[in-house]
């Protein structure tokens, strides 16, 4: 394999060794820079609280059957979702804004202006779902006191629409049930005259020869014929069963049976509704308390954070590093190029792209008298003679 197409860790070694200032000048200047940024940069800190909706929360216990209640998991979810979701109005998140300065202090800010401010504001605030009927909230601040407070206030914000929304569910249930049975009372009332009975059976002929004209054209199946003929039954279900229609022109005391026997459907249906009227009554009151109630709770209360969670100094000085790093062998390369001698003979016959057959060695220049000296014969002579002879030429 050519050696273009492999790497050297020894020639690499000693690239780093040529350019090791340029390497550790990258590294301090980039982490020192990122140090300082992390200083100087606006801290923020993060506080937290934990918010418990109960299953309960969307049940009426008694009045189940007059109001729509959801069972499903995900649909439970979606609207707990959508209650802690409408606690954030825009008018809320611009008064909490006011009281903690959060805006800029322009003297009238336009509406595109205000609008990017306050989504700026809310991406400090968050839920999450921890599970089905548990959320963290979170809020950030400039502040550790400051994120706590914001967080308390959210909190109570949210936990105030959530009893609102469910106060104002049941109070519209409560005045349906009072309404009802207002019109009960009267139809009660009215069944229970003779005068009250005669009108309902009067009702029931005048049905009777209606009927009589439409079926001359229609059959049974036609559906005027089919309402007229429900409405003849309903005023029926109203009248005694064993009075026949001479009895209520002639008989005061079957028109008074014929009456309680009447009213007793709609007196049983008065009946039920009331006990749920009185349930809903007693519900409201207890709820009246809201630090006692059984279906909203808070788990963790509002934390005070003790360090910030930006900038993070160890995330900073690691991305330091890294741009320290890559900027030294940025600079290490570009000085490597710069070079115009050639590094070994290796790269020399890359360049020169010659067959290397050898290296010669390095010789250094000795005395011209070792190299004499080495040079004479050691048997000519003795070594005392060569010795004289060789310090008497020196001289």
């Amino acid at each position: 394999m050519n050696s273009t197409e492999t790497f050297d860790f020894a020639e690499g070694f000693q690239v780093l060794r040529r350019n090791f200032f340029i390497f550790g000048a990258s590294l301090f200047i980039c982490a020192g820079a990122a140090l300082l940024v992390a200083l100087y940069l606006p801290k923020q800190f993060k506080s937290k609280a934990v918010l418990n909706i109960q299953s309960s929360y969307f049940q009426s216990p008694m009045v189940n059957n007059l109001i729509t209640q959801v069972s499903e998991p995900q649909e439970l979810q979606s609207q707990r979702m959508s209650l802690l979701r409408l606690a954030l109005s825009n008018l809320f998140v611009d008064s909490l804004a006011s009281k903690y300065k959060i805006y800029s202090e322009k003297a009238a800010l336009s509406q595109q202006e205000l609008t990017k401010e306050r989504e700026d504001f809310l991406n400090g605030i968050q839920y999450y779902s921890l599970s089905p009927t548990t959320f963290e909230i979170t809020s950030k601040g400039r502040d550790p006191n400051e994120a706590q407070n914001l967080t308390t206030d959210v909190l109570e914000q949210m936990k105030s629409v959530l009893i609102s929304e469910r106060f104002e569910n049941l109070d519209r249930t409560k005045k349906a049930i009072e309404s009802h049975l207002k019109n009960l009372g009267d139809n009660i009332q009215r069944i229970s005259t003779p005068a009250g009975e005669l009108a309902v059976q009067s009702e029931i002929d005048r049905l009777e020869a209606t009927l009589s004209g439409l079926l001359v054209k229609f059959t049974e199946s036609h559906p005027e014929v089919q309402k007229l003929r429900a409405l003849q039954n309903n005023l029926k279900a109203q009248r005694p069963k064993s009075a026949k229609k001479e009895d209520f022109k002639h008989s005061d005391e079957v028109i008074t049976r014929g009456g309680d026997l009447a009213k007793q459907p709609s007196q049983e249906v008065y009946n039920d509704l009331l006990k749920k009227l009185n349930y809903l009554t007693i519900v409201l009151d207890m709820e009246k308390d809201r630090d006692n109630l059984s279906y909203l709770g808070v788990i963790e209360q509002p934390t005070l954070p003790i360090q910030a969670v930006f900038p993070n100094k160890r995330l900073f000085l690691a991305l330091g590093l890294i741009l320290g790093v890559l900027l030294g062998a940025f600079l290490s390369v570009i000085a490597e190029l710069g070079r115009r001698s050639v590094l070994s003979p290796t790269q020399a016959a890359n360049i020169l792209e010659a067959p290397l057959l050898g290296e010669l060695p390095l010789l250094i220049q000795k005395p011209l008298a070792q190299i004499a000296l080495k040079a004479l014969p050691e048997t000519t002579g003795n070594f005392s003679n060569s010795s004289s002879l060789l310090s008497s030429r020196n001289v």
